[in-house]
C-alpha cells in the first residue's frame, strides 16, 4: 500500500511539471545583514526569481567568515560577500561574478572641532599631510575600515607609519573616541548617522578615498553547471536594486523590514540616510562599467600586504574572475 502510494505521489509531481513547465532551477544564496542583501531578500518575497525559472534558497549569515565555510563544503552557491570573499574565491576556488555596491558602509570621523576640517578638497575630502601626520587613527584591523584607513592616508600621500594606528573593534573605537581619545575613529552603519546626529564630520566619501565594491561570488560548480540560472538570478538581483534606487520609499520600507528580520534595529532616519545620501547600490548598466574582480583582486594584495593570505591565493583571486556572466545578463558582448 505505501509502495502504491508513493507512486501516485511521484506520478502526480510528474505530471504536475509536465503540466506547468519545468520545475525551477534551485540556488543556494547566501546573504548579510546589509543594504545590498536586502535587495536580495526582496526580490526573492516579490517572487522575481520564480519570474525567470529559478529559485532562491536564501541562507542567512552573520558576516563573511561562516559563508567561506559554507563555500568550502559546497553548501553555498551565491552568495553577497565584502572582502571575506577573497578566501571564497581565493582560497576554496569560488569565483566572482559581478560587483553589486558600493563600499560604504564605513567611515572616517572627527570631531567638529577638528583641525582637519579647515582644509577641503574639490573631491570633498578634508585633511592635508600635514595636519593628518602623527594623528592617532583608531578602528579594526584586516577589514575594510583599515583598507579605508591606509586609502584615506595614500590619498593624501601618507602611510601607515606616519600616523599612530590603534587597532580596535569599531564599538570600543566609538567609546574611546567619545570620551575624547584619538583624532579619527572609522565607524560603521548604522553608527554614521548617529555621529553626525552628534556634531561629527566624515573626512569624506570612502568610494573617493579607498574604493571598493560588495562582490557576487558563486561556487565553480554553479557557474559550470547552472550557468543559465546564474545569469538569470543576476538579472534578478539587479532588477532589485534598481527598484530600490528607483523609489526611495520603497527601498526605506523593505531595508527596515530586513534589518528586523535579521535583528538589526536602525532608526528611519540612519535608513533614510543611508539610502539618499551614501546610494551604495549598482545598476545593471553601471555594474559592467565596473571591472569585474579588480576590487577584490586589490583587497587580495592588501590583505597580503598585512600577512593575512599567502601569494598563492592572491594568485588565485585573479585567476577566479568570470565577467561573461554579467555581460550576458546585460546583454551585452564582453568585447
Amino acid at each position: 500500500m505505501k509502495k502504491l502510494i508513493s507512486l501516485i505521489v511521484t506520478l502526480m509531481l510528474v505530471l504536475s511539471v509536465c503540466a506547468f513547465g519545468e520545475a525551477p532551477v534551485k540556488l543556494d544564496v547566501g546573504v548579510l545583514a546589509s543594504y545590498y542583501s536586502a535587495a536580495i531578500y526582496y526580490a526573492d518575497k516579490m517572487g522575481y526569481d520564480t519570474e525567470e525559472g529559478i529559485d532562491f534558497v536564501i541562507q542567512e549569515f552573520a558576516s563573511g567568515a561562516p559563508m567561506n565555510e559554507s563555500f568550502a563544503v559546497g553548501e553555498l552557491e551565491l552568495a553577497d560577500m565584502g572582502p571575506a570573499a577573497v578566501h571564497a574565491v581565493g582560497k576554496f576556488g569560488a569565483f566572482v561574478i559581478a560587483q553589486n555596491a558600493k563600499q560604504v558602509a564605513v567611515n572616517l570621523m572627527v570631531r567638529p572641532d577638528s583641525p582637519l576640517l579647515a582644509v577641503q578638497d574639490e573631491n570633498g575630502v578634508y585633511g592635508s599631510a600635514e595636519l593628518v601626520r602623527g594623528m592617532t587613527v583608531m578602528g579594526p584591523s584586516g577589514t575594510y575600515a583599515h583598507y579605508l584607513i591606509i586609502g584615506y592616508l595614500n590619498y593624501l600621500g601618507l602611510s601607515i607609519d606616519d600616523v599612530k594606528y590603534v587597532a580596535i573593534q569599531y564599538p570600543q573605537a566609538s567609546a574611546a573616541f567619545e570620551l575624547g581619545d584619538g583624532d579619527i575613529c572609522a565607524m560603521q552603519n548604522p553608527n554614521v548617522y548617529d555621529a553626525k546626529q552628534n556634531g561629527y564630520v566624515s573626512l569624506g566619501d570612502p568610494a573617493i578615498v579607498a574604493p571598493m565594491y560588495e562582490n557576487l561570488v558563486c561556487a565553480a560548480s554553479a557557474c559550470d553547471n547552472k550557468t543559465e540560472a546564474v545569469i538569470k538570478a543576476l538579472k534578478v538581483i539587479y532588477r532589485a536594486q534598481e527598484d530600490f534606487i528607483n523609489d526611495e520609499e520603497l527601498a526605506a520600507k523593505w531595508l527596515k523590514e530586513y534589518y528586523a528580520h535579521m535583528g538589526y534595529s536602525a532608526s528611519d532616519e540612519a535608513i533614510m540616510d543611508e539610502i539618499q545620501n551614501q546610494k551604495p547600490l549598482l545598476t545593471l548598466a553601471e555594474a559592467v562599467q565596473v571591472p569585474v574582480g579588480e576590487s577584490l583582486i586589490d583587497t587580495a594584495l592588501f590583505m597580503q600586504d598585512l600577512d593575512m593570505i599567502e601569494q598563492w591565493q592572491t594568485d588565485a583571486v585573479k585567476q577566479n574572475i568570470r565577467s561573461d556572466l554579467l555581460y550576458e545578463a546585460a546583454g551585452i558582448s564582453a568585447e
